[in-house]
């Protein structure tokens, strides 16, 4: 008898089963339910992070264009300034070729005035007289 009652005492009961499977059980749930909530706090603290992050993106953007729009701006007031400045030197260029036409001009001129005068005067010696420079000269000139 002595070892009857010894295995009946280590035996457990039924309902202390139960109560071990359902204190399991809300441990797990409880486990679970503390690392859900701590992810779900990450993801909600990621999710802030990336909204903020996109409207610091967007901020920048519309920074961005902005400034894109003003450089776009300037550059237009520079080509402006630059197609003028072109003008104003091909105009200059024009006019330093006018002015180096004119120049040549009254040096032959003025040449030929000289050239003319001596002929014309009797006492001058005309032995002294470059013709071929003179030619020379004149075609140098362009006449």
């Amino acid at each position: 008898m002595s070892t009857r009652a010894s295995t009946s005492s280590k035996r457990k009961k039924p309902a202390d089963n139960t109560d071990d499977a359902f204190q399991i059980e809300r441990h797990f749930h409880d486990v679970i339910t503390e690392r859900f909530v701590r992810l779900q706090a990450i993801q909600d603290r990621n999710l802030a992070e990336a909204d903020d992050k996109l409207a610091d993106i967007r901020n920048i953007a519309v920074a961005m264009d902005k400034k894109l729009a003003q450089l776009e701006k300037e550059k237009t007031g520079l080509d402006e300034q630059l197609m003028f400045v072109e003008i104003g030197i091909h105009e200059a260029q024009i006019n330093a070729t006018e002015n180096a036409k004119v120049c040549a001009a009254r040096t032959v001129l003025q040449a030929r005035i000289k050239m003319a005068e001596e002929a014309m005067d009797p006492t001058f010696d005309r032995s002294a007289w470059n013709v071929n420079g003179w030619k020379l000269d004149l075609q140098n000139l362009g006449a």
